[in-house]
């Protein structure tokens, strides 16, 4: 038989965009645009579950992630220091305490 899909998230209104599964498989972070046009980078479940917002995307046409090899941060474009004038520098998003630690 065909496999069914299924729809993992929660906010259909919203723009979904740039799914990108985590090492194990087990988790699919995306970025949510709002009809305001608000970044927000979510990680979900692969086969549907709560969502958890990891973060804002900041400027979502140059909002660069992926996940880190033990897929418990994501590698994600600092958009605050890019906002300071600092360039675009990479940072590392722990996914369990939601701090951002700059990557040299």
């Amino acid at each position: 038989d065909q496999s069914q899909g299924i729809h993992i998230t929660t906010q259909v209104t919203a723009h979904e965009e740039v799914p990108t599964w985590s090492p194990d498989g087990t988790q699919i972070a995306f970025e949510r645009l709002s009809k305001d046009e608000v970044c927000t980078l979510f990680v979900v479940p692969s086969m549907g579950g709560p969502e958890i917002e990891v973060g804002s995307c900041g400027d979502y046409i140059i909002n660069y992630f992926d996940w880190s090899a033990d897929g418990k941060s994501l590698i994600t474009s600092d958009q605050a220091s890019a906002a300071a004038g600092n360039g675009l520098p990479l940072a590392l998003l722990d996914l369990a305490t939601g701090k951002k630690q700059g990557l040299q």
